[in-house]
């Protein structure tokens, strides 16, 4: 009864609350943010089942020490969120291999053709490369599950340990990104082969090695914006501006390369030689300024 009486009469700003509670806007804003929590962990959340891992599989991990193990760990924890999805790109380019397959068998002169011309198709890789990288991701997980617990502790912020912890986890995604275009290469060797073109010349070595190349480039950009900038919130948002814009810049980059119809050599090697030079910028910024701005927000 008091209760009552203290919404009624005792406390005046009921009414107004009320109504506000119960406009389209205020309840609007309450769905968004409960949805993109729920999306959130989805995306990158831990389940129970997560944790357990088999005796077998740690057994190979506890004969490292320190960072090492720490690492270790954590990638064993969360391959769902990070190995599953690169094992889903490594469907898709067999999926498109056995396409291809298809092509020779149903049309022989359509599918040598396309042969041929494969490595001139790199500026196409290129955007594509971009969008099958797993680097992404995984710092959105190292990020919920792991440093946005860990940075409040003085240790862990030390730029020694920042830095070491960098190496290892730049070392092990880049595997995951590099066995993706190790795929694609070998997926454009054997559809060659399958069409009878059995020759391994320059053009073809430079090609793959660019598809190599651009997974370890991916792989750091990602590490470097998150190291540097630091973009996200403890609630996930977004909000430095620099990480927006180094995203933009490079996703244009990669949708201009998309527009071109054909490569070449000379495109081949502008990109090793633009690709080699940002991986080399990017660690050196790393090194310079990540024990500063590497930080919870």
């Amino acid at each position: 009864m008091f209760s009552i009486w203290y919404l009624v009469a005792g406390y005046q700003g009921y009414r107004q609350k009320l109504h506000r509670t119960m406009e389209e806007k205020w309840m609007l804003s309450s769905i968004m943010k409960q949805s993109g929590q729920e999306s959130i962990e989805k995306e990158v959340g831990v389940r129970e089942r997560d944790l357990k891992v088999n005796t077998s599989r740690m057994a190979g991990i506890k004969k490292l020490h320190g960072y090492a193990y720490f690492n270790a760990l954590f990638f064993l924890r969360h391959e769902r969120q990070i190995k599953r999805p690169m094992y889903y790109r490594l469907a898709v380019v067999g999926i498109c291999f056995l396409g291809g397959v298809t092509l020779r068998i149903f049309s022989p002169e359509a599918a040598y053709l396309a042969g041929i011309n494969l490595p001139e198709f790199l500026p196409l890789l290129v955007f594509i490369m971009y969008m099958m990288t797993v680097a992404d991701k995984a710092c959105k997980v190292m990020f919920y599950n792991c440093d946005k617990s860990m940075l409040r502790f003085g240790f862990y912020r030390n730029p020694k340990t920042l830095l070491s912890m960098f190496r290892i986890r730049l070392i092990q995604v880049a595997k995951y990104n590099v066995m993706i275009g190790a795929a694609i290469c070998a997926a454009v060797v054997a559809f060659r082969m399958v069409c009878g073109i059995w020759e391994f010349d320059g053009n073809m070595a430079l090609f793959c090695l660019a598809v190599l190349v651009l997974s370890v480039f991916f792989t750091v950009h990602h590490l470097f914006l998150y190291y540097v900038f630091q973009p996200y919130s403890e609630e996930m948002n977004v909000k430095n501006p620099f990480f927006w814009a180094f995203n933009m810049v490079i996703y244009a980059v990669c949708f201009f390369c998309y527009e071109i119809q054909t490569g070449g050599v000379f495109f081949t090697m502008g990109v090793l030689a633009v690709t080699t030079a940002y991986i080399i910028v990017a660690l050196m910024l790393v090194y310079r300024f990540a024990p500063k701005m590497f930080r919870v927000k």
